[in-house]
């Protein structure tokens, strides 16, 4: 299972670490690191990241945004990035994000007609992507939403917290392990 995990220059290195620690757990995980060129991406903390993978290059089961404020606010005007992502969470098996990630998914139109949740700065941002912003906790099934052929992962982990998101992807992991999952956001 390819987990592709969305790098850009300034983003929240616990948004990525402690979900791709959880993901790991799933039956033969390989991780792989996206920017639009291949190489260093700094994150918000200092610690730089390698980019194994292009935009042109990686075709992956589950795609990972992490989140940020600044670098990621622009991005939500980056066509390159926004097509990207809507073209790869079209493919992928599974579509996640953490913290304020789920702006990139719905800039990207990935979100439309769902409730999604993000940090609480960022929540009522949503509704501008067709997302109905929620600052509900998620427990059980009761944050699923679902149609025909997919379903999202409304809101997991504290709405108010990334930090507690990622490591909380845990649960889910073992959720998503035992069902047959097209999509969730966190």
């Amino acid at each position: 299972m390819k987990i592709l995990s969305l790098v850009f220059p300034g983003f929240t290195f616990i948004d990525l670490a402690a979900p791709i620690q959880a993901l790991m757990m799933l039956p033969e995980a390989k991780s792989q690191v996206v920017w639009q060129k291949k190489g260093v991406v700094a994150s918000d903390s200092g610690v730089d990241v390698h980019a194994t993978e292009d935009f042109q290059s990686c075709c992956p089961d589950i795609l990972f945004v992490p989140g940020n404020s600044l670098g990621l606010f622009k991005l939500l005007q980056d066509d390159r990035t926004l097509d990207f992502i809507a073209d790869i969470g079209s493919r992928a098996t599974w579509v996640t994000s953490v913290c304020s990630g789920s702006l990139l998914l719905g800039a990207a139109g990935l979100l439309k007609g769902y409730k999604a949740a993000s940090h609480w700065y960022a929540r009522e941002q949503l509704s501008l992507f067709g997302a109905i912003p929620t600052d509900a906790r998620s427990k059980s099934g009761d944050g699923w939403r679902h149609d025909s052929w997919r379903r999202f992962w409304a809101c997991l982990g504290r709405p108010d917290s990334g930090r507690t998101s990622g490591p909380e992807l845990r649960t889910l992991v073992r959720i998503c392990a035992a069902t047959s999952v097209r999509y969730w956001a966190t």
